[in-house]
């Protein structure tokens, strides 16, 4: 009897633990490398919007170059993929803007990347370079 009762407690333990492995429902938020804030909004099956600003390097169609400071980029609905990750590659209806949005849930926290380019209507070009983030569930 006092075996069976280390085994069940035993498989309890790895129940709970793989429970609470899973992603939760809700906001995660967190802060990127270049100091701004970024959201997103998630259920058991997509997500649901990313809100985020950054910095963008910018070449001028002369070859002089600059940065396109606070500039806020939404994201809308993406799958959420086997192994709580989302892959979301989002563009805009021109075809101008382009954004890559990896993330990584675990429990109530995610870890991810994001990369955007734009050329505007002056024919600049600007992009993020790849951003680390790590966001927490709110």
């Amino acid at each position: 009897m006092k075996r069976l009762m280390t085994v069940t407690g035993a498989c309890l333990l790895v129940f709970a633990a793989s429970a609470s492995a899973a992603f939760q429902n809700g906001t995660y938020k967190g802060t990127t490398p270049q100091g701004f804030s970024i959201q997103v909004k998630v259920n058991q099956t997509k997500m649901l919007s990313a809100h985020y600003k950054a910095n963008y390097r910018c070449k001028n169609p002369d070859g002089s170059s600059g940065i396109a400071k606070a500039q806020p980029t939404s994201l809308g609905p993406s799958a959420i993929k086997p192994g709580d990750k989302i892959d979301s590659h989002q563009q805009s209806t021109d075809g101008h803007d382009k954004t890559h949005f990896v993330v990584h849930f675990k429990g109530t926290s995610a870890t991810g990347t994001l990369h955007e380019s734009y050329t505007n209507h002056h024919g600049v070009s600007c992009h993020t370079g790849t951003i680390n983030f790590k966001l927490k569930l709110q």
